[in-house]
């Protein structure tokens, strides 16, 4: 053959492999009889890194380099030394064009990501490569062969058409489910090279039945497969196989004559609700369905889920709607109703209240007057929200028709006014009121100007705290004008536009209080519209507002049939329709707010209610046992912290300046305060107020109205559990200071394992040096077999350790959740055929007689590494606990593509009291003092395979011995 290792002298294995083989019975003959132009192209060949083949001859006898090993699949290395042709004859036909070009003419070709079907995986593949046919010429010049550097783009290719693909699945809007199937559907069939073909089913609701709503690329009448039932009630994706053979007939043809023989089940519906159906993708007959295939189909089920979800919000939205509407319509009914009955017992209420407060005044003591004062102010604040609460159902109703009768405005205006002027002042506010004569005549229903009137006033006195008010009545284009001007805190610009709006109140307002219903000015603006008038503001923060309304004067803009005929003009006393409007705007004193004089009680409670008689009630409630401090605000609240810590926050939720919610979350955020408890007070009643205010972080949530005793208990409660937490947080520090030691000692023995490996690798390879030394100095004399045992013997116990140390790491990894698994395909027989040859020097040592039934063709997805090291662990268990006696190792499929590894002997076994122990850490089947160990092997084995989603158990219905058995999914992936 020629000195064949002077021509061939790079390393790697098809080096070694054009080496050895018998170059006489090729084409090219001995190499002896190469050229040096065929020599000189198979070093630039072999040597380089980039993938190349070289094709020689008129035959294009095949060479390439272990580059391009990946290319060739199952190919190689039967190809090596025979023909292009052969090599490649299932895309000859694209091949030999260029193949023709190079040969003929000498000119080099180029392709880029050309497609090719390659069969190198034992089916037709689609592949996608770019290559130069470059020609190599010999000493006379001309072309002898061809050599071609090339490289795959299939992933890249393949990549960047899904990726289209999912870039079009984002780009439709869809308002129904029907336009979202015909949408995905058009979509899904411009890509059937990675799709052939797909349906999809949606779940019946009445019997959960999968429903078949479209397809394409398969007929409608195909039966349904177990594995759509199985996807559907589970929600696991499922795989189905052997397709032709069970629906051949139903089968497309397109893209490819040979139709798809799998197809991948994906549930579809929103993460953790009911599944809403299911996608079945056909699994094109020419890719490998790998995870990138498998993640692209299921990126496109999560397109499909946004788009469910959407549908569901625009749904939910439109009832929503809908149901807003229904209850606006049912609010609108109830409050006329329910404002109607509760006028008569406030009546009866007041009569009496009000007898009692002036008639007997000189008999009533001072603390029940006190309480009678306290009910009457708080009757006329119900009073006055049931009247805006029938007027606004009135008015929504049709029901108000407005009486308008000729009116002196000013005078009018002047009397309302001036009902508040005591009370203003009092508050050390200034009180201006101007009247100017009107040109023309003004016709207003009196009793709606009454309201106008009152609820502007009042609502600047409530958020007026300094300065002045100025009520200005004018003539402005002849229409009459109405200024109400304040110096109060003034209103967001990001609120303007929602003030006259019902319910609404500015958030955070600092006024004199929180209370009210957001009605009156969306009252004043409608009874203003009744004039055929209007109604606006002007406002700046820290400045102040005015509202102006504007009526036309005289009749021309009235319904006619509405005028009445002018009533006798008598002086009405206006003061207490104005103490109804003051009633939620307490001006008494505030209690006062002292920290550093209190009376020293066993706990202390921080009270937040803008209401001064709910301050009153509660702190008188609860000052028998706790001191109190009471406070309008939450910002105060917050001042108070700075200064003292009380046990327990009793906060409502509506305050001006600061309310409920955000001082929660100022507690929450402060590391002091974050644990500090906290009830909430407030009026919204029903499970979902008060699920919203435990949800933000509160311990307890009150309603309000509450019993004293309620109260009490649950204040008393909250200052209990405190003291159970306090004890608790003590308890939770020593568990994580001990949870640290744990980590800390599992890092050690990482750290500890890892120095160890590497003196016994340089160990280990020091004494295999010295053998191989100590072999060339004695070659055959008997010192060489008394050395040799003596190697084996250090090997045996290196090796040992090693096992000892990985075991070590391995804990530390499984602790630390840092062991990670590499997943390919083999067959688990193969994988024990191959431990249990590795162990069969010490099986004939030991006289361990070994049976085997290892069933070949059982392929799964797992580390095959880590599974070799389960095996090992078994068997050497066998080894040292059950020396002497028979060991049966099988490995059987079983049912849900499972596979079933089975490890016995006939040993002592493992006595009863120890078999819940045997796979946790550092437990033996048998005391460490008879055969040592660390206890660490089935604890590791347990934890590789339920990595893998497998299972392993004692089996103990074995009379004799230990059975030991594995079963793991064949593909972990689904799993």
């Amino acid at each position: 053959m020629g000195d064949i290792n002077s021509i061939v002298t790079e390393k790697g294995e098809m080096a070694d492999l054009i080496r050895s083989y018998d170059w006489s019975k090729s084409p090219v003959g001995t190499p002896d009889q190469w050229p040096q132009s065929l020599k000189t192209a198979l070093s630039i060949c072999l040597g380089s890194k980039f993938p190349m083949f070289v094709w020689w001859g008129k035959e294009l006898t095949v060479f390439y380099n272990d580059a391009y090993i990946p290319f060739t699949g199952l190919k190689h290395p039967t190809y090596l030394g025979r023909t292009a042709r052969e090599q490649w004859a299932e895309i000859w036909e694209a091949l030999e064009p260029l193949t023709n070009q190079v040969m003929k003419t000498g000119e080099a070709t180029w392709a880029q990501n050309m497609q090719l079907f390659m069969t190198r995986k034992g089916f037709l593949e689609e592949t996608y490569f770019t290559f130069s046919y470059s020609p190599i010429k010999d000493e006379s010049g001309q072309v002898a062969g061809i050599i071609n550097p090339c490289q795959e783009g299939t992933g890249d290719v393949i990549s960047q058409r899904r990726l289209l693909l999912l870039r079009e699945l984002g780009l439709f809007e869809v308002n129904t489910f029907n336009q979202l199937v015909d949408s995905v559907f058009k979509v899904l069939q411009s890509n059937l090279n990675d799709i052939p073909f797909a349906l999809m089913y949606v779940i019946d609701k009445e019997n959960h039945i999968p429903k078949l709503v479209d397809e394409f690329g398969i007929k409608s009448d195909v039966d349904l497969w177990p594995q759509i039932f199985e996807a559907s009630k589970t929600g696991i994706p499922q795989v189905i196989k052997n397709l032709r053979k069970t629906c051949f007939e139903s089968l497309s043809e397109e893209p490819y004559p040979e139709k798809p023989d799998a197809a991948y089940v994906v549930p579809m519906g929103l993460p953790n609700q009911e599944k809403e159906g299911v996608l079945v993708f056909g699994i094109s007959s020419r890719l490998d369905f790998d995870d990138r295939y498998q993640a692209f189909l299921n990126l496109i089920t999560e397109r499909i889920n946004t788009y469910l979800g959407s549908l569901r919000v625009l749904e939910l939205e439109k009832k929503r709607v809908e149901d807003l509407a229904e209850v606006d319509r049912a609010k609108t009914a109830f409050f006329s109703n329910v404002s109607h009955e509760f006028r008569t017992p406030l009546t009866l209420m007041l009569g009496p209240m009000e007898e009692m407060l002036t008639e007997k005044r000189g008999v009533l003591q001072s603390e029940v007057k006190d309480n009678i004062e306290v009910m009457h102010r708080n009757s006329l604040r119900l009073l006055k929200l049931v009247n805006s609460l029938l007027d606004f159902s009135r008015l929504e109703a049709n029901r108000m028709q407005a009486q308008y009768e000729e009116t002196d405005l000013g005078s009018l205006t002047r009397d309302l006014a001036s009902s508040f002027q005591s009370t203003v002042e009092s508050a050390g506010l200034k009180f201006v009121v101007v009247t100017e004569a009107l040109p023309d005549k003004a016709y207003v229903d009196r009793e709606m100007w009454e309201k106008i009137v009152l609820n502007l006033i009042s609502n600047a006195f409530k958020y007026t705290l300094k300065g002045e008010i100025k009520i200005h009545l004018k003539t402005e284009k002849r229409n009459a004008q109405l200024i109400v001007k304040d110096s109060g805190i003034g209103i967001p610009q990001s609120e303007l536009g929602k003030v006259f709006e019902r319910f609404h109140r500015v958030s955070g307002a600092a006024g004199r209080n929180h209370e009210g219903t957001g009605i009156g000015l969306a009252l004043v603006k409608e009874l203003v519209k009744q004039h055929g008038g209007s109604v606006s503001v002007e406002s700046e923060e820290g400045v102040g507002s005015t509202f102006v309304v504007t009526l036309p004067l005289g009749t021309k803009h009235l319904d006619q049939k509405q005028i009445v005929k002018r009533t006798n003009d008598q002086k009405k006393d206006y003061s207490v329709r104005a103490e109804s409007y003051l009633s939620d705007i307490v001006t008494t004193n505030e209690l006062s707010l002292v920290t550093d004089s209190l009376v020293v009680k066993e706990k202390t409670i921080l009270l937040a209610d803008d209401n001064q008689d709910m301050r009153n009630y509660i702190t008188k409630l609860l000052s028998d046992r706790y001191t109190v401090i009471a406070v309008d605000n939450g910002k105060t609240a917050l001042e108070v912290l700075q200064k003292t810590t009380p046990d327990l926050i009793l906060s409502d939720i509506m305050m001006p300046q600061m309310d409920g919610i955000e001082l929660l979350q100022n507690l929450r955020n402060h590391p002091v305060h974050k644990t500090l408890p906290i009830i909430f007070l407030s009026a919204r009643a029903g499970d979902e107020a008060k699920t919203h205010g435990i949800t933000l972080g509160a311990d307890d949530y009150l309603t309000k109205p509450f019993s004293a005793n309620e109260l009490l208990a649950r204040v008393q409660t909250q200052l209990q559990m405190t003291e159970v937490r306090k004890k608790a947080i003590v308890q939770e520090t020593l568990v994580k200071e001990l949870e640290g030691l744990i980590e800390a000692r599992d890092e050690f023995i990482s750290v500890a394992a890892h120095e160890l490996r590497t003196p016994l690798g340089l160990l280990k390879l020091q004494t295999q040096v010295t053998e191989r030394q100590m072999r060339k100095i004695y070659g055959s004399d008997p010192k060489s077999i008394i050395f040799q045992q003596a190697y084996e013997l250090c090997m045996r116990q290196i090796d040992s350790l090693v096992r000892l140390v990985d075991e070590l790491l391995d804990v530390s990894r499984i602790q630390l959740h840092r062991m990670e698994l590499n997943y390919a395909y083999f067959d688990l027989a193969e994988v024990v055929e191959n431990v249990l040859l590795g162990f069969k020097t010490q099986l004939s040592q030991e006289h361990i007689p070994l049976t085997t039934h290892l069933e070949k063709g059982f392929v799964g997805h797992w580390d095959e590494v880590r599974l070799r090291q389960v095996i090992t662990n078994l068997v050497a268990n066998v080894v040292r606990y059950a020396p002497g006696k028979p060991m049966t190792v099988s490995v059987q499929g079983v049912a849900n593509n499972r596979v079933r590894l089975t490890v016995a002997d006939q040993g002592h076994g493992v006595a009863p009291e120890k078999r819940n122990l045997i796979f946790k850490r550092f437990e033996r089947g048998v005391s460490s003092r008879h055969m040592g160990g660390l206890g660490l092997g089935l604890f590791i084995a347990k934890s590789i395979v339920e990595a893998h989603h497998g299972t392993i158990e004692l089996d103990t219905s074995v009379s004799q011995g230990a059975q030991f058995v594995v079963e793991l999914p064949q593909n972990t992936a689904l799993n």
